[in-house]
């Protein structure tokens, strides 16, 4: 398979099943600025692996998993695989963005986060020298986080048969 091929299938894994935001950073750690991550997670360690063979061929990308056992026997467990860091996720977001649909304005908005703080560390003298940039940063994480709440009500259209979705906060129309 392509490369492009590849990471068009990757976007639509992030699409359905990753989350891409910024965590909040609490004050132990060394900055107070936060950081950005996307995580998939799935039931089938097929599908895990398969993205991490996608993830191998993104140059200077770093990965990282975890195991969720789940307490309820009716939920299987679950593996996530997580990029973390400025510039890990804005290696893995120009890869995909170009092939993204539903979570293309998230990563947008979170990759030029990255970029500016990336360009804001390489003229700083320490990681918490520009502290004025703190209420940018917290700006870029209340527009992200209002994107992912602002998902319409779809009670009045459920059960109705081969319609096509009508999604009032889209920006985009198919054609």
């Amino acid at each position: 398979m392509k490369r492009e091929a590849k990471f068009a299938w990757l976007a639509g894994i992030i699409d359905g099943e990753g989350h891409i935001s910024l965590n909040k950073r609490v004050p132990s750690q060394r900055t107070k600025f936060p950081r950005p991550h996307i995580y998939i997670g799935n039931t089938d360690g097929r599908m895990i692996r398969a993205i991490s063979e996608v993830y191998s061929e993104i140059t200077n990308l770093k990965w990282y998993y975890t195991y969720h056992r789940r307490n309820n026997p009716n939920h299987n467990d679950m593996v996530m695989i997580m990029v973390l860091g400025l510039r890990n996720v804005r290696n893995l977001l120009q890869a995909v963005i170009p092939y993204l649909n539903n979570k293309k304005e998230q990563a947008e908005l979170v990759l030029e986060y990255c970029n500016w703080r990336i360009g804001a560390l390489e003229n700083a003298k320490s990681r918490n020298d520009f502290s004025d940039g703190l209420d940018k940063a917290l700006i870029y994480e209340e527009n992200i986080k209002s994107m992912r709440k602002n998902f319409p009500d779809i009670s009045s259209i459920s059960r109705k048969p081969s319609t096509i979705f009508q999604c009032p906060l889209s920006s985009q129309t198919n054609t």
